[in-house]
């Protein structure tokens, strides 16, 4: 009995192993299959330092935003001229004093529950940005008095000030349904909606997208298959699902590209890795000016940078022209507070060119030159992004040339954001890259420097200047377009003037994609020298991708 049971077992392992032999071909297969294969095959996996915020409430950092236009729809779209088109709206009007907005809705719009996309659905979403406060509130909050749905295909927006770019901003009021959320809701201190369903749409979606939501594994992973009752067409040969993944390590990225294992990398590789990348058969390497800019930022209510000699100092110290050829190759100087690609930016020069002469005399200027010995400096730089280590590094090497000591800490994403809680908790300094939310100069100055906006990881500078508050909330609630412009600028100027922020270069993104096989609309513009969506996460849309024909 007992040889019985032993060759039982060793025929059942025999089994198990002949099994597990033919899935790892059939998993290869698939994973070949997936390059430019056909049916279910038809597969986008695209890398990002973190995995997506599902809620359309609560994300709003790049691998949120690249998220939600696939998952979810809204009004209008951004266009990659920086300005809006329809999309779920097809037609809208403005009264004279600017307050209020109707919007007329499609008809044919189903949610991926099957339930019609009705206007009740745009005042609900609204109203729980709103309430929930975070993500991309702040653009709404203060604003929209009041959403109300006039019929079913008619929404109205009545707002407690003329806001400008309001049009422009609603590119991130992605809809959810009503019914989703309300039949998900747990505990939550929302009163009658509870949480709000945020629980429920941390791991799942309520849209109606061109894509819905599989699988959703925190830390690592979001999957998602085409939605068949999408509205609008599919082109020949579109994704039939995708893949967004946390980025392993620079050595496991490339194995995985050469394997055809991911067809899009994320942003922050080495450029010595993307100099590999782009040497493999089939691969190749794209860049463009998408709005990203990098900052040092200063911590305006911590010392030693709530210093105005002292952040100056720091600005002499950053070798910019040093930056963007050896470390970040393509990208461009920056010249002010807000990137260049946006409407209202400023077409001069603000920024203080590396000088460790004048550095040194800034430094003598400031109330802690004589605490040099025991002064507490300490710049983060985001764990995720290697190369930002070489950009803090070459700050402290240049630092110590005039008897000044950095300190440089590596942190997690997450921490960064964490720590944007409170100044304390805040550091002096980080290499902070941000990217606009919609295609005005008003999106990156609300973000960043905007008083109330400050608590978040865009407004790590702690700045608060009653005078730019003013300038800002004039510009923004300014109806005519190119008035409101000039008072972005004027803005900026002041904001430079407190040297607020030490703005290092405009970001070149580049990403490394399967060329061979997938047509990426993006990657396509950019080798053509034009212009790419200047609104973060829209790049990714999946409806300007398709597979090329074996």
């Amino acid at each position: 009995m007992k040889k019985g049971i032993s060759f039982l077992l060793i025929l059942a392992m025999c089994v198990t192993m002949l099994s597990a032999c033919s899935g790892g071909n059939e998993a290869s297969k698939d994973s070949a299959k997936s390059g430019g294969g056909a049916g279910q095959d038809k597969i986008v996996r695209i890398m990002f330092s973190n995995t997506p915020y599902l809620d359309p409430a609560v994300g709003s950092d790049e691998a949120s935003t690249a998220a939600f236009p696939n998952i979810y729809d809204s009004l209008v779209v951004p266009t990659h001229d920086g300005d809006t088109e329809p999309s779920l709206a097809t037609e809208w009007t403005v009264s004279e004093d600017g307050l209020t907005w109707v919007f007329k809705l499609r008809d044919d719009v189903k949610f991926h529950n099957g339930e019609p996309l009705k206007a009740s659905d745009v005042v609900f979403t609204m109203n729980r940005l709103l309430t929930i406060g975070e993500g991309f509130a702040y653009l709404f909050q203060g604003k929209v008095k009041e959403t109300t749905a006039l019929d079913d295909y008619q929404v109205q927006f009545t707002l407690s000030e003329p806001f400008g770019p309001f049009l422009s901003t609603l590119v991130r009021l992605y809809i959810v349904s009503e019914k989703d959320v309300m039949d998900n809701l747990s505990d939550g201190n929302y009163g009658e909606f509870k949480d709000y369903g945020k629980a429920y749409l941390n791991e799942h979606d309520a849209g109606s997208g061109p894509y819905q939501v599989t699988e959703y594994v925190s830390g690592d992973h979001v999957s998602g298959t085409k939605f068949d009752g999408y509205f609008d067409k599919f082109d020949e040969g579109s994704p039939e699902s995708f893949k967004f993944m946390v980025s392993p390590e620079s050595v496991t990225v490339k194995t995985m590209m050469s394997r055809k294992e991911v067809e899009i990398t994320d942003m922050f590789q080495p450029m010595e890795a993307f100099e590999e990348l782009d040497k493999m058969d089939g691969v190749s390497v794209m860049k463009f000016f998408g709005g990203s800019m990098m900052y040092l930022t200063m911590n305006n209510k911590k010392a030693p940078t709530d210093d105005i000699h002292f952040r100056k100092a720091m600005a002499y110290l950053a070798d910019r022209a040093n930056m963007v050829e050896s470390i970040f190759p393509g990208s461009k100087v920056a010249d002010g507070p807000v990137t260049q690609v946006l409407a209202g930016s400023l077409d001069e020069k603000l920024t203080y060119d590396y000088s460790l002469e004048k550095a040194e005399e800034e430094l003598k200027l400031s109330k802690y030159y004589d605490q040099l010995d025991g002064l507490d400096y300490t710049i983060y730089w985001v764990a995720e992004t290697p190369d930002r280590e070489k950009l803090a590094l070459l700050i402290q090497s240049d630092a110590a040339k005039i008897g000044l000591n950095v300190n440089v800490e590596k942190v997690p994403w997450l921490t960064f954001v964490e720590s944007a809680a409170t100044p304390e908790q805040s550091p002096n300094s980080g290499t902070i890259l941000t990217t606009p939310s919609y295609s005005e100069a008003g999106s990156q100055l609300v973000a960043s420097y905007l008083s109330k906006e400050i608590g978040s990881w865009e407004s790590l500078d702690w700045y608060s200047n009653d005078k730019v508050d003013t300038v800002i909330k004039d510009a923004i609630s300014t109806i005519d377009r190119e008035e409101r412009l000039k008072k972005y600028e004027e803005a900026q100027r002041l904001i430079m003037e407190d040297y607020a922020t030490v703005p290092l270069f405009e970001l070149v993104e580049t990403h490394a994609y399967q060329s061979g096989y997938l047509y990426w609309e993006a990657a396509d513009r950019a080798e053509k020298g034009e212009s790419v969506v200047p609104v973060m996460g829209y790049q990714y849309s999946l409806k300007g991708m398709k597979f090329l024909d074996e």
